[in-house]
Protein backbone atom coordinates (compact mmCIF):
# COMPACT_ATOMS: atom_id res chain seq x y z
CA UNK A 1 0.00 0.00 0.00
CA UNK A 2 1.13 3.87 -1.09
CA UNK A 3 -0.08 5.29 2.19
CA UNK A 4 0.20 9.31 2.98
CA UNK A 5 -0.25 11.01 5.97
CA UNK A 6 -1.23 14.32 6.04
CA UNK A 7 -0.29 16.43 8.71
CA UNK A 8 2.07 14.54 11.37
CA UNK A 9 1.12 15.50 14.31
CA UNK A 10 0.77 13.87 17.17
CA UNK A 11 -2.17 11.56 15.89
CA UNK A 12 -0.23 11.38 12.40
CA UNK A 13 2.65 9.94 14.07
CA UNK A 14 1.13 7.60 16.55
CA UNK A 15 -0.30 6.09 13.36
CA UNK A 16 2.61 5.99 11.29
CA UNK A 17 4.45 3.70 13.73
CA UNK A 18 2.03 2.16 14.09
CA UNK A 19 1.72 1.19 10.07
CA UNK A 20 6.02 1.40 10.08
CA UNK A 21 5.53 -1.82 13.01
CA UNK A 22 3.64 -4.25 10.31
CA UNK A 23 4.96 -4.38 6.69
CA UNK A 24 1.70 -2.84 5.38
CA UNK A 25 3.17 0.01 3.26
CA UNK A 26 5.18 0.23 0.03
CA UNK A 27 5.93 3.50 0.66
CA UNK A 28 4.79 5.97 3.02
CA UNK A 29 4.99 9.98 2.93
CA UNK A 30 4.63 11.86 5.90
CA UNK A 31 3.78 15.68 5.34
CA UNK A 32 4.13 18.35 8.00
CA UNK A 33 5.13 21.99 7.97
CA UNK A 34 8.10 22.02 10.10
CA UNK A 35 9.46 18.60 9.10
CA UNK A 36 12.23 18.72 11.93
CA UNK A 37 10.36 16.93 14.35
CA UNK A 38 10.20 13.58 11.46
CA UNK A 39 13.54 13.62 11.45
CA UNK A 40 13.59 10.23 13.75
CA UNK A 41 11.82 8.41 10.82
CA UNK A 42 14.05 9.37 7.79
CA UNK A 43 15.84 6.13 8.58
CA UNK A 44 13.30 3.95 7.30
CA UNK A 45 13.97 3.40 3.38
CA UNK A 46 9.69 3.29 3.25
CA UNK A 47 9.51 6.55 4.66
CA UNK A 48 9.18 10.13 2.73
CA UNK A 49 9.11 13.32 4.89
CA UNK A 50 8.25 16.25 2.71
CA UNK A 51 6.10 19.50 3.33
CA UNK A 52 4.85 19.06 0.09
CA UNK A 53 1.43 17.47 0.37
CA UNK A 54 0.72 17.98 -3.46
CA UNK A 55 3.74 15.03 -3.65
CA UNK A 56 2.65 13.50 -1.12
CA UNK A 57 -1.07 12.54 -2.53
CA UNK A 58 -0.13 12.06 -6.48
CA UNK A 59 2.54 9.46 -5.09
CA UNK A 60 -0.07 7.98 -3.00
CA UNK A 61 -2.96 5.38 -3.23
CA UNK A 62 -4.27 5.92 0.69
CA UNK A 63 -4.56 9.81 1.69
CA UNK A 64 -5.00 9.83 5.91
CA UNK A 65 -6.00 13.33 6.73
CA UNK A 66 -4.58 14.09 10.40
CA UNK A 67 -4.52 18.17 10.31
CA UNK A 68 -5.61 20.20 12.73
CA UNK A 69 -9.90 20.94 11.84
CA UNK A 70 -9.60 24.61 11.22
CA UNK A 71 -6.87 23.51 8.76
CA UNK A 72 -8.69 20.72 6.82
CA UNK A 73 -10.68 22.75 4.34
CA UNK A 74 -7.76 25.00 3.10
CA UNK A 75 -5.23 22.00 2.99
CA UNK A 76 -8.53 20.46 0.60
CA UNK A 77 -8.61 22.89 -1.29
CA UNK A 78 -5.08 23.55 -1.82
CA UNK A 79 -4.41 19.86 -3.24
CA UNK A 80 -7.77 19.47 -4.77
CA UNK A 81 -5.65 19.09 -7.87
CA UNK A 82 -4.08 16.11 -7.38
CA UNK A 83 -7.02 13.97 -5.70
CA UNK A 84 -8.24 11.64 -7.99
CA UNK A 85 -10.85 9.51 -8.11
CA UNK A 86 -8.12 6.69 -7.31
CA UNK A 87 -7.37 7.73 -3.83
CA UNK A 88 -9.18 6.33 -0.99
CA UNK A 89 -9.19 9.24 1.70
CA UNK A 90 -9.22 8.60 5.28
CA UNK A 91 -10.27 11.63 7.91
CA UNK A 92 -9.05 11.61 11.61
CA UNK A 93 -10.32 15.24 11.91
CA UNK A 94 -13.11 15.82 13.98
CA UNK A 95 -16.52 17.74 13.46
CA UNK A 96 -15.66 17.53 9.98
CA UNK A 97 -18.22 15.12 8.23
CA UNK A 98 -18.16 13.21 4.95
CA UNK A 99 -20.55 15.74 3.29
CA UNK A 100 -18.38 18.61 4.57
CA UNK A 101 -15.45 17.00 2.81
CA UNK A 102 -17.09 16.37 -0.11
CA UNK A 103 -18.36 20.02 -0.30
CA UNK A 104 -15.15 20.66 -0.96
CA UNK A 105 -13.51 17.91 -2.70
CA UNK A 106 -16.63 16.70 -5.13
CA UNK A 107 -18.22 13.09 -4.15
CA UNK A 108 -16.13 10.88 -6.59
CA UNK A 109 -13.88 9.53 -3.81
CA UNK A 110 -14.16 7.04 -1.39
CA UNK A 111 -14.15 8.93 1.52
CA UNK A 112 -13.83 7.27 5.56
CA UNK A 113 -13.63 8.69 8.67
CA UNK A 114 -12.00 7.26 11.68
CA UNK A 115 -11.87 8.37 15.01
CA UNK A 116 -9.43 7.05 17.15
CA UNK A 117 -8.47 7.62 20.49
CA UNK A 118 -5.76 8.69 22.77
CA UNK A 119 -4.85 5.17 23.18
CA UNK A 120 -3.19 5.17 19.53
CA UNK A 121 -0.02 6.11 20.61
CA UNK A 122 0.23 2.67 22.26
CA UNK A 123 -1.05 0.40 20.05
CA UNK A 124 -4.33 0.35 22.19
CA UNK A 125 -7.00 2.43 20.24
CA UNK A 126 -10.59 1.78 19.71
CA UNK A 127 -11.33 3.01 16.43
CA UNK A 128 -14.78 4.15 15.07
CA UNK A 129 -15.15 4.50 11.73
CA UNK A 130 -18.00 4.92 8.86
CA UNK A 131 -17.63 5.92 5.44
CA UNK A 132 -19.87 7.35 2.17
CA UNK A 133 -21.56 5.26 -0.12
CA UNK A 134 -18.33 4.75 -2.85
CA UNK A 135 -15.70 3.52 0.32
CA UNK A 136 -17.96 0.38 1.75
CA UNK A 137 -15.76 -1.57 -0.48
CA UNK A 138 -12.52 0.36 1.00
CA UNK A 139 -13.94 -0.23 4.57
CA UNK A 140 -11.49 -3.40 4.73
CA UNK A 141 -8.76 -1.38 3.73
CA UNK A 142 -8.86 1.12 6.46
CA UNK A 143 -9.48 -0.99 8.98
CA UNK A 144 -6.94 -3.61 8.47
CA UNK A 145 -4.73 -0.41 8.85
CA UNK A 146 -6.41 0.90 12.16
CA UNK A 147 -6.61 -2.86 12.86
CA UNK A 148 -2.51 -2.73 13.26
CA UNK A 149 -3.46 0.64 16.31
CA UNK A 150 -6.45 -1.23 18.08
CA UNK A 151 -9.85 -2.32 17.44
CA UNK A 152 -11.67 -0.89 14.79
CA UNK A 153 -15.50 -0.68 14.97
CA UNK A 154 -17.67 0.22 11.89
CA UNK A 155 -20.79 2.86 12.50
CA UNK A 156 -22.78 5.13 11.23
CA UNK A 157 -21.84 8.54 10.93
CA UNK A 158 -24.44 10.43 12.62
CA UNK A 159 -23.52 8.38 16.02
Amino acid sequence: MKIAIIGVGNLGLSIAKGLLKSDITTSLYLTKRHIDALEVLKSNKKVVITSDNGLAIKNSDILIFAVQPNHLAAVLRKNQKFITSKHSIISTITGFSIEKIESIIGDKNSIIRAMPNTAIAVGKSMTCMCSNEKALLKLTTAKKIFDLLGTTLVIPEKQ
